[in-house]
């Protein structure tokens, strides 16, 4: 019986080793990188979600394909600290505006900015690097917390 089941295991094996050689790989798509520590919203767009990571940067929800879209894979390799989210903020009068605060301590000297986008995360630009006065650490204890980061509509709407 024991002899018969190692045969029968053999065959199976074989097969399935030759049907391998048919087999057509691909890439996996990965539904996005580090520890999920926040999600924000819009009262003014319910469509509109965005994830942060502690180091995988930041998405937001694509919802005609059911997809997280990386919105920080712009982040060069000598900001890659940059990739650590510490908090995001949608601007409530323009839903269009994210803004960022990011930053890792242990990676490109600690360094921390603000970034902002004005196209719904598809481009950013460094609004300002708050190393010294702010450092940011989205990989640290407490990164679930909440958001440490807000718009202040009322101050957006003066004009100066």
């Amino acid at each position: 019986m024991r002899k018969q089941a190692l045969i029968l295991l053999t065959i199976i094996s074989t097969s399935l080793y030759a049907d391998s050689t048919h087999y057509e790989w691909g890439s996996l798509p990965v539904g996005g990188g580090g520890f999920v520590s926040g999600i924000i919203t819009t009262e003014t767009d319910d469509t509109l979600i965005y994830a942060r990571t502690d180091v995988g940067g930041a998405y937001r929800w694509i919802g005609s394909t059911q997809t997280w879209k990386p919105i920080t894979d712009w982040i060069s390799e000598s900001q890659c600290g940059l990739m650590g989210i510490e908090s995001m903020a949608i601007d409530p009068q323009h839903p269009n505006k994210l803004y960022i605060y990011a930053g890792t301590s242990y990676f490109s000297g600690g360094m921390s900015a603000i970034l902002v986008s004005d196209d719904y995360g598809d481009t950013f630009s460094i609004q300002a690097t708050v190393t010294s006065q702010f450092p940011a650490h989205g990989n640290d204890g407490g990164r679930q917390s909440g958001e440490r980061l807000v718009v202040n509509k009322y101050a957006m709407e003066r004009k100066p």
